[in-house]
């Protein structure tokens, strides 16, 4: 009986605790998408200033991305009439 109890009470400590690991872990992966994104820009930058063009390929660019972006796919494009002006703000 008191190990019934026990269970109980584990269970609906879990039921509680798990919406707040959800918003965590939510949190967790937008900060690191945050600084993945914000690294990427950063070599679009100085790869334009190299080469007068952005790349089109995230390999061509020097770039470490954090650990676990591994197993995360970014996608996204560059418009051709952005190319032109490297005062444009994004």
């Amino acid at each position: 009986m008191e190990v019934m109890i026990v269970v109980v009470i584990i269970g609906i400590l879990a039921a509680l605790a798990y919406p707040n690991l959800e918003k965590y872990l939510k949190r967790a992966r937008q900060t690191e998408a945050k600084t993945n994104l914000s690294a990427i820009y950063t070599a679009q930058k100085i790869y334009f200033t190299l080469h007068q063009s952005y790349a089109e390929d995230i390999n061509e660019l020097d770039l470490s991305l954090a650990q676990g972006a591994l197993h995360i796919h970014y996608t996204g494009s560059i418009d051709k009439h952005l190319q032109s002006s490297s005062r444009r703000k994004y």
